[in-house]
């Protein structure tokens, strides 16, 4: 490859001692990486939703992943990719989904400190069933999971559930940190696509190249329609009033 003066260099060689998880998580990277450039063209919030979750589980070898949104003192699921020969729940699981369930944000659950942290957590084997919600785990039986969050403005607005049920080794250390990075880009990636159909809307759908496009006045981070966000997210350590169902949700 060139370098900076134009002249021309070997790439490095792979090291063939390399051990395997570190090649593995390097291979991974690239995937993301990739993955993530395939989103970046797309334009449609509603598509790059859908789109989403099958990316990521193509990109690390996961068998499910789900987003989410939060709304108020709940989290909504709202769109599962599964990989149907390893997931023997999968009937029932986007079935689940698709039900307009809410899951409390109550004390004590690894998504109420996703939201407060705002980085990503694992609940390994140890922690599933304490920390995880009941109905969810009782109908996807998942082993183990990650899960990070959708963040705008600082605030978790969303988030990204993956899984390995099916396969031989669970969800590592590793998964957290990719599932992560690619949240943290996802987030700004729709904030993009959402400004783009704003400017469209105002514009009367006249403008012919985004390139160009104006930058709204205000940040639209609490205008994800297709997520149906709500600006806050409160934690809740007890019974909470049920809010209006939610709509447009997908699964593949």
């Amino acid at each position: 490859m060139p370098d900076e003066h134009g002249e021309q260099r070997l790439a490095p060689a792979i090291d063939p001692d390399r051990p395997p998880a570190v090649a593995g998580l390097a291979g991974r990277r690239g995937r993301i990486l990739a993955a993530l450039g395939r989103l970046s063209a797309v334009r449609s919030t509603e598509l790059l939703r859908t789109t989403a979750a099958r990316e990521l589980v193509e990109a690390c070898g996961f068998t499910r992943a789900m987003i989410s949104a939060v709304r108020g003192p709940c989290w909504v699921p709202l769109t599962l990719h599964t990989r149907h020969d390893l997931d023997p729940r999968a009937t029932e699981f986007l079935a689940y989904v698709d039900s307009d369930a809410e899951v409390p944000l109550a004390n004590m659950l690894a998504e109420t400190d996703v939201v407060r942290r705002r980085t990503a957590s694992l609940v390994d084997e140890h922690l599933v069933q304490t920390r995880a919600s009941k109905p969810i785990i009782e109908v996807a039986r998942s082993p183990a999971y990650v899960v990070a969050p959708i963040l705008a403005d600082g605030r978790t607005i969303g988030f990204m559930h993956a899984d390995r049920v099916g396969q031989p080794r669970s969800v590592d250390e590793d998964d957290r940190r990719c599932i992560q990075a690619f949240t943290a880009e996802l987030a700004v990636q729709y904030q993009c696509a959402s400004w783009t159909e704003r400017v469209a809307e105002r514009s009367g759908g006249h403008w012919g190249s985004w390139s160009a496009r104006p930058k709204p006045s205000s940040p639209p981070s609490h205008r994800w329609s297709t997520f149906h966000l709500c600006p806050s997210a409160r934690p809740s350590s007890g019974p909470t009033p049920a809010p209006a169902a939610c709509s447009g949700r997908s699964a593949s």
